[in-house]
């Protein structure tokens, strides 16, 4: 489960899901005890976005670039990016039947 996807309000750390012999599959979270309630900084570092650091041609073009980062706390506005979808040449039109 990603960082994201956990309860920081209660303090869990992990979740993972476990699949038993009857197909069941149960979810069996993680959380450190702490009296407070509240959101614990010391838990949760800022963890990876869901929006890529480089796009596609950059990757290809060997470009490296550190991850995009935001933070785990619940009441933490992140502003979002627009994203921009631009259409391009099907490449894939232009090879050769492979038999």
């Amino acid at each position: 489960m990603p960082k994201l996807g956990l309860n920081s309000n209660e303090n869990e750390i992990a979740r993972i899901y476990k699949v038993t012999t009857k197909g069941i599959v149960d979810e069996l979270q993680f959380f450190v005890p702490r009296k407070s309630d509240l959101y614990q900084a010391d838990l949760y570092p800022d963890t990876r976005s869901h929006v890529p650091a480089l796009t596609a041609e950059q990757f290809i073009g060997g470009q490296n670039a550190p991850p995009n980062l935001v933070p785990v706390n619940p009441d933490a506005a992140v502003a979002k990016p627009k994203i921009q979808v631009a259409k391009k040449a099907n490449i894939l039109a232009n090879l050769p039947p492979r038999f």
